[in-house]
């Protein structure tokens, strides 16, 4: 019994066009309700989700990057790339750091 529930939950989650996001069952039932009753694909949604993220979010972030970028003495552009270019944060806080080492003064 509970292995077919397992197997409805992934079947379900495998509908969605996001590359398998894990959602718990309660969430998924009301992104479904939620885009049914809005008349709009999955797809829009969750393009519509992602919009409204990166609105909510933009600012607070573009602080933190201007804040690490005259902390460590580089620019805005070089910390967004490091972090738009890096596949986890430990990848991204060791491109900061060869950054900031190349940057550094010869002795």
């Amino acid at each position: 019994m509970e292995e077919m529930f397992y197997k409805e939950l992934i079947d379900k989650m495998a509908e969605l066009p996001s590359g398998g996001i894990p959602l718990s069952e309660h969430d998924l039932d009301w992104f479904k309700v939620m885009t049914n009753m809005a008349e709009r694909s999955v797809r829009a949604n969750l393009g519509s989700v992602v919009t409204t993220f990166v609105c909510k979010w933009k600012d607070s972030y573009k602080e933190k990057i201007e804040y690490e970028a005259n902390k460590y003495g580089l620019t805005f552009d070089e910390v967004f790339a490091i972090y738009r270019d890096s596949s986890t944060a430990k990848e991204a806080l060791e491109k900061r750091q060869q950054l900031i080492n190349e940057k550094e003064p010869k002795k």
